[in-house]
């Protein structure tokens, strides 16, 4: 069965010594990128999503996180070594989301956000029926143009190739690809995943207390 975590951050400071403590069951890799984000819930963000990764990681395979090494495709796409199971991370605003699949799967999440200036990106970035999809209706335009964005990124991702792949070459509502795509609302915030496979998502809620028990079993 494939797998999502959703984790909503409470805060958007850090403690320092907190954060030291957890920054020990990453790799020096990861921590150097953590520690020259600007902002707190930069860090939170991306520090939280890796504990999260390792947990599940460790749970699924029965390793330990020590056994954990990642490797890059030439896009930038984080894979496991040594193993079949695959994964993806989106983080935005307050909230983080992690997938993982034993096949390809891509995921994205983003904030609903009536400030955007969503006509201008969706005439800059959207296919004609994109758009139109996005256009047709007066009373969710916002969720509507939030749906295709996010489905277009988790595309790219699923594909390993992020944004080297121009957002208006593909159509997200074309029948060979839309059957890929699941779409939903959480507290706000707008989550597509994209995957071939028809197994069903099981979704796992966590909120930020909820980290110090997956570095307690990290460091077991």
């Amino acid at each position: 069965m494939d797998q999502l975590f959703f984790m909503n951050i409470c805060s958007q400071t850090m403690d320092l010594n907190l954060m030291n403590r957890l920054m020990l069951l990453i790799s020096h890799e990861k921590r150097r990128y953590i520690k020259a984000l600007k902002f707190d819930i930069s860090k939170k963000l991306s520090l939280f999503s890796e504990l999260i990764l390792r947990y599940e990681i460790c749970n699924k395979l029965k390793i330990n996180n020590s056994e954990i090494v990642f490797w890059k495709n030439k896009y930038g796409k984080a894979y496991l070594k040594g193993y079949p199971l695959q994964f993806n991370i989106s983080h935005t605003k307050n909230a983080i989301v992690v997938a993982f699949s034993n096949n390809q799967i891509g995921i994205d999440i983003e904030k609903l956000d009536k400030k955007k200036r969503e006509i201008d990106i969706a005439k800059r970035f959207f296919t004609s029926n994109e758009y139109n999809f996005v256009m047709k209706s007066n009373t969710d335009i916002h969720q509507r143009f939030y749906e295709i964005w996010t489905k277009k990124e988790s595309y790219t991702k699923y594909l390993g190739k992020g944004f080297s792949i121009p957002l208006r070459t593909f159509d997200v509502t074309d029948g060979s690809i839309k059957e890929n795509f699941s779409t939903f609302k959480v507290n706000g915030y707008i989550i597509s995943v994209c995957k071939k496979n028809t197994n069903p998502i099981d979704s796992c809620y966590l909120n930020e207390y909820d980290i110090w028990y997956l570095a307690k079993r990290l460091q077991q």
